[in-house]
């Protein structure tokens, strides 16, 4: 592609090659290995992980906004445009919310902050090495070991908000013994302990 330099008609622009796709705008299907197909069930199941996290973190930030709005009385209309208001909250926000309800220590504070850039690293970027047709497996054993470090983190995040939610909320809470353990099989039981341990 030329691009004409309005103050000397007569140059061009070179453009970075590395930020335009070429050949390949879209998706390549093509045939998958076992591997790689193993793979892309994994980051479904990490984003049912993900969301899982996403919305216990807005029920709780609501549930905390709703007790604060009984305590300010709200009426029927405001209440509700408050609820409709609170439902649209981004993870990010919601997870501000919560620091301002709750007095957070650095370490926990850090961890809803790991866990949300967990889940959008698993929104947005851990399909990318499909995007180019050539990737090989040796490259993808890396995105699993990366994959699973993020799921790990969104997991210890999620039991904790869970808990929280059914304390202020004074239900009974369900335990889970070993639901980290769970999520780790559930997600990544297919692969064996050696597919973690071939990295580059």
């Amino acid at each position: 592609m030329r691009l004409t330099n309005r103050s000397t008609p007569t140059a061009t622009r070179r453009v970075n090659s590395s930020l335009v796709k070429v050949g390949h705008m879209y998706f390549h299907i093509g045939t998958k290995s076992d591997f790689e197909n193993t793979y892309i069930e994994a980051v479904g199941r990490s984003l049912c992980i993900a969301q899982n996290f996403e919305s216990n973190c807005r029920s709780l930030a609501i549930l905390l906004d709703v007790k604060t709005s009984f305590a300010t009385k709200l009426d029927g209309s405001d209440f509700n445009a408050l609820l409709e208001k609170l439902s649209r909250r981004m993870l990010g926000g919601a997870i501000r919310k919560l620091a301002v309800h709750i007095p957070l220590p650095l370490t926990i504070e850090k961890l809803l902050e790991n866990a949300a850039t967990a889940r959008n690293y698993i929104a947005h970027d851990s399909m990318k090495i499909f995007l180019d047709p050539n990737a090989i497996e040796e490259r993808l054993t890396g995105y699993l070991v990366v994959l699973r470090d993020n799921v790990s983190t969104i997991t210890k995040a999620d039991e904790m908000v869970a808990a929280w939610y059914f304390g202020i909320s004074e239900e009974q809470p369900v335990t889970r013994a070993g639901y980290a353990d769970d999520i780790e099989k559930w997600v990544f039981g297919n692969f064996s302990r050696e597919d973690f341990e071939n990295v580059e």
